[in-house]
C-alpha cells in the first residue's frame, strides 16, 4: 500500500513534463534585433529581424524582417507571431532601435514593454534610427556574417573603439529615463547610402522623456569623455600658429557643485592624457610644453560651449543633478524641485591639464 503511494509524485511529474511548453531548437524562430516605428494607421510599427540558421557553419547567415502595425507592442508582436511557422525566441535579442519619429514621443510607454518581459535582456543596447528603424534593420553590410553582429560590434566596443559612440544598455537607459536628476543619452544611427555603410556619429539627449537635443560628432566626443572617460580619441587642435592633434587613451573628469553663493558655481576638471599623433606644420618645432597649454585653452572653449548648449536645453545627461541630490540634505522632491531652479543659473568653470606622453616613434 506504501509503495503505491510512493508512485502518485512519479505519475505527477511525468504528466507534468510532458504537459510542459519547452520546444526544440529548430522549431523556434530566434529574433536578434527589433525597430519600432510610428505607425502610419495605427500607434505603433513593430519590425522584427529573425536569423534563419543555415546547414553550413561556413555560410553567413540569412535573416528575414516581420513587420505589423498595432496600437501596442504587445499586441504587434501577437500578430507577427501569426505569421511565422515557428514560436518567436526573444532571448537573444540585442539590440533595440526607436525610430525618430518615435523618440520624439513620451518614450516611458515605448520602453516599459522590453523593460516588463522577462525574455529580454536588460543588456540589450538601445539606440535610435535617423530616419525609420525598419530601414536600418532591413539593411545589412557586406561584412556582417551574422544577422545585426555590426551593430553588436559597435556598441560594444568588441569590433572598432570610436568616440563618437555612446552605447546604452536598456538598463541603464531605463533607470535614467525614470530617475530625476539626470538624462540618458542614445547613439544615433543614420543609413549611409552612398558609401553603403551604418555610421553611428552623433547622440541625442532625452529630456522629459522625449528626444530633445541632437548633438554632432564633436559634442559628441566630448560629451563622452564626460560619461565614458576611458576612451580612445583624437583630440584635434586648430589655434593661432597651432594645427596638431593628440591621440588620447584616457581622461578623467571630476567636479564638484559649489552652492552657497548666490550663484551656483560647477568646477570641472578634466585631465587628458596622449600622444602627439600628428602635426600638420612642417617648420614648426615641437615644444610639449607650449602643445599642452594650447590645449588646454583650446578645450576649455570646447567643453563650456558643449556645457552651455546642454544647459540652454535644460538638459543634464552628465547627471550634475543625482550629484546635488546626493549631497544635500532635505526631502527629495525639494532638492529636486531646488535643482530645476538653479541648474539654469549656474556658472562653469573648466580646468583642463593636458599631458602628453611622447611625439610617437620620431622625434
Amino acid at each position: 500500500m506504501n509503495r503505491k503511494w510512493c508512485l502518485i509524485p512519479i505519475i505527477l511529474a511525468v504528466v507534468l513534463i510532458s504537459g510542459c511548453g519547452f520546444k526544440d531548437i529548430d522549431k523556434r524562430f530566434f529574433a536578434v534585433s527589433i525597430g519600432v516605428d510610428k505607425g502610419e494607421k495605427e500607434k505603433y510599427k513593430v519590425s522584427l529581424e529573425l536569423a534563419v540558421p543555415s546547414g553550413d557553419p561556413k555560410q553567413p547567415g540569412d535573416s528575414i524582417i516581420l513587420s505589423e502595425e498595432a496600437d501596442s507592442i504587445a499586441a504587434a508582436i501577437g500578430i507577427i507571431k501569426s505569421k511565422a511557422d515557428k514560436e518567436l525566441d526573444l532571448g537573444h535579442m540585442k539590440v533595440i532601435i526607436l525610430g525618430k519619429d518615435i523618440a520624439k514621443e513620451n518614450l516611458f510607454t515605448t520602453v516599459d514593454w522590453f523593460t516588463r518581459r522577462r525574455d529580454i535582456q536588460e543588456i540589450a543596447w538601445v539606440s535610435i534610427s535617423d530616419s525609420m528603424a525598419s530601414d536600418i534593420l532591413n539593411f545589412h553590410p557586406k561584412s556582417e556574417y551574422i544577422p545585426s553582429n555590426s551593430l553588436l560590434f559597435l556598441f560594444g566596443n568588441e569590433g572598432t573603439e570610436t568616440p563618437y559612440v555612446i552605447s546604452e544598455y536598456l538598463f541603464s537607459f531605463w533607470r535614467d529615463l525614470v530617475e530625476p536628476g539626470i538624462d540618458p543619452v542614445l547613439p544615433i544611427i543614420k543609413l549611409n547610402k552612398n558609401e553603403n555603410t551604418l555610421e553611428v556619429q552623433r547622440s541625442g539627449v532625452i529630456r522629459d522623456k522625449q528626444l530633445a537635443v541632437v548633438l554632432d560628432r564633436n559634442d559628441t566626443m566630448l560629451l563622452n569623455l564626460f560619461i565614458k572617460q576611458k576612451v580612445k580619441s583624437e583630440i584635434n587642435v586648430k589655434a593661432k600658429n597651432y594645427d596638431f592633434t593628440i591621440a588620447s587613451s584616457n581622461a578623467k573628469v571630476k567636479y564638484k557643485i559649489n552652492t552657497k553663493g548666490s550663484t551656483p558655481i560647477i568646477d570641472i576638471f578634466v585631465n587628458l592624457k596622449g600622444n602627439l599623433e600628428e602635426k600638420h606644420r612642417e617648420q614648426q618645432r615641437v615644444n610639449l610644453n607650449s602643445y599642452e597649454k594650447i590645449t588646454n585653452k583650446e578645450y576649455k572653449k570646447k567643453f563650456e560651449k558643449l556645457l552651455t548648449k546642454l544647459q540652454k536645453a535644460k538638459a543634464d545627461p552628465i547627471g550634475f543633478g543625482q550629484r546635488y541630490e546626493a549631497t544635500h540634505l532635505g526631502d527629495e522632491k525639494v532638492k529636486i524641485e531646488e535643482w530645476k531652479r538653479l541648474y539654469p543659473q549656474a556658472k562653469f568653470k573648466l580646468h583642463v591639464t593636458t599631458k602628453i606622453d611622447g611625439t610617437g616613434i620620431i622625434k
